[in-house]
């Protein structure tokens, strides 16, 4: 039996928390025009109906500035130059996800073991009161199956972490140093 991983699916995705200039979690409009975040061009899937930000092309830092205590291929910081893309601003939920399950047949999201109980789906539902939670459970092989469903991929980890970084550079955490 494959190895599923207790993941959140981000299709070419940035949390909202991460990703500074997308609108709160479950309004689906762009945030309103002045300041930083009206330079910002936002758009709306036509297939799951996600509201994604296009990140604009250019160069970024990636890898930790701090150089200490990090995971090797955290080293070193270098410039990465990435063309333009577009990326979700919130987590796959399970009413997106359940979508897709109900269109294609995929097999819905499941472990068997004692730590997934609460999160696992029972008859390709998902658990009650979990609608707009980001979907778990779920597989890379799933995660891409989605994507591929949704017309969209999965972002590099070059587009994850500039995304992630929401213009921030050289900081040690997309919030800044601290």
């Amino acid at each position: 039996m494959k190895k599923h991983v207790l993941f959140t699916i981000f299709l070419l995705a940035g949390s909202s928390g991460l990703l500074n200039g997308c609108a709160q979690q479950g309004d689906e409009t762009p945030p309103a025009e002045g300041g930083a975040q009206s330079r910002l061009t936002f758009s709306t899937s036509a297939r799951d109906g996600a509201l994604m930000v296009l990140i604009p092309e250019g160069n970024f830092f990636m890898g930790d500035p701090a150089g200490e205590e990090v995971y090797y291929d955290e080293n070193p910081c270098r410039t990465i130059h990435l063309d333009a893309f577009w990326i979700d601003c919130y987590e796959v939920t399970n009413r997106h996800y359940k979508r897709f399950v109900d269109e294609t047949g995929h097999r819905a999201p499941f472990v068997d073991t004692d730590w997934a109980r609460p999160y696992n789906w029972i008859n390709n539902t998902y658990p009650p009161g979990t609608a707009d939670f980001p979907v778990v459970l779920v597989s890379w092989e799933d995660a891409a199956a989605y994507a591929g469903w949704a017309g969209k991929r999965l972002p590099t980890e070059a587009e994850w972490e500039k995304a992630s970084r929401g213009g921030l550079e050289k900081k040690r955490y997309p919030w800044g140093d601290a």
